[in-house]
């Protein structure tokens, strides 16, 4: 069985809730990779967005933007077996012009990129109409456990695939 690269460009193929304008990165998140980055919620997609001027990284479930913690989403850039694969957000990110937003797909461990309305519009949705109290910033004690699981994993999955 032929595995598909991981610079092939971003697949249109979504969930039916997701916006059609969303392009689905070709890479596949750690485990606990919204905890890691400071979610504390249970959505099933978050929004995150790389403020790179401030070394920033937001996040939000519900429209309500919030910071969380950059390393792991770092981590996921720099890496050999998911750098390419976020070249292009990376790059729009320190553009002029509109900031992409990307969505995580916390079920399917999926990463996509799109317009900002396109992204709120899948978290705003995601609970119909109720509102939900988040708070972004997780455990303090854990989250250097994350940090090193998602490094840890994103090493195993770079050597599975012959990218280290």
């Amino acid at each position: 069985m032929r595995r598909a690269s991981l610079a092939q460009a971003p697949s249109r193929r979504t969930h039916p809730a997701v916006d059609l304008s969303l392009a689905e990165l070709p890479l596949r998140l750690p485990p606990l990779f919204a905890e890691a980055c400071g979610y504390k919620g249970t959505a099933r997609f978050v929004a995150l967005c790389w403020i790179p001027e401030l070394r920033e990284l937001w996040l939000s479930d519900d429209g309500k933007a919030r910071v969380g913690h950059a390393d792991p989403f770092l981590i996921l850039c720099d890496h050999a077996a998911t750098g390419d694969a976020l070249e292009e957000y990376r790059r729009l990110a320190t553009g002029q012009g509109l900031r992409p937003w990307l969505l995580v797909d916390r079920n399917r461990r999926t990463l996509s990129m799109g317009n900002p309305g396109a992204v709120w519009n899948v978290t705003e949705s995601q609970f119909d109409g109720e509102q939900r109290e988040r708070q972004c910033g997780g455990n303090v004690r854990q989250r250097p456990e994350l940090v090193r699981a998602v490094r840890a994993w994103l090493d195993w999955m770079g050597k599975r695939r012959g990218r280290t």
